[in-house]
């Protein structure tokens, strides 16, 4: 098959067809299910054995350092929130009213560097989130609304009417496709 004789070494047999070595491949193989599950909640670590592979992991690629962003499965059956998006006419004609008991706003962004996230709450509260150089926009942006909706000021405020207003379409879409029914 590969035109080499019985005497060649293992080696050169692997280059030329293009195969990893056995060790090689076994660490990476090992490698790859010991992040699939730290990403799953589901690794344990005992600091010994073949637990160690994890530190091998985190010091060969720091980015499975991070935590994942892999949410697990959570059934909420009923929502007590609604996504609203005014149209540009709307925007444009100065038609958007915000009636509600407390107002937010909330935004994300990164620059060549840094990502962070941060929220206003009309009552008087600024809040900055720095959150390192893996972030995306994206994450930040629904972290900015996750850690507003959670701020001490509005979890005790049961029957008000809260706003929380983004400049983030892509948020918007995530939370609204998050409550119709699967």
């Amino acid at each position: 098959m590969s035109g080499a004789v019985r005497t060649t070494p293992t080696a050169a047999l692997e280059i030329v067809v293009g195969i990893a070595p056995l060790p090689v491949h076994v660490m990476q193989e090992a490698m790859a299910a010991c992040n699939r599950l730290k990403l799953g909640a589901q690794w344990v670590s005992t600091h010994c054995g073949h637990t160690l592979i994890c530190s091998h992991l985190s010091h060969l690629i720091p980015i499975s350092r991070m935590r994942g962003d892999k949410i697990t499965t959570e059934f909420i059956f009923g929502s007590n929130y609604m996504v609203e998006t005014p149209s540009r006419e709307e925007w444009i004609n100065n038609r958007v009213r915000l009636d509600d008991d407390v107002v937010c706003f909330t935004d994300g962004s990164r620059n060549q560097r840094l990502t962070g996230a941060s929220f206003y709450q009309l009552i008087g509260k600024n809040i900055s989130l720095p959150l390192g150089t893996l972030c995306s926009v994206f994450q930040a942006e629904m972290y900015a609304i996750l850690q507003c909706a959670r701020s001490d000021d509005l979890c005790h405020r049961y029957s008000d009417s809260i706003a929380i207003c983004t400049d983030s379409q892509a948020a918007l879409k995530a939370l609204a496709r998050s409550l119709r029914p699967w």
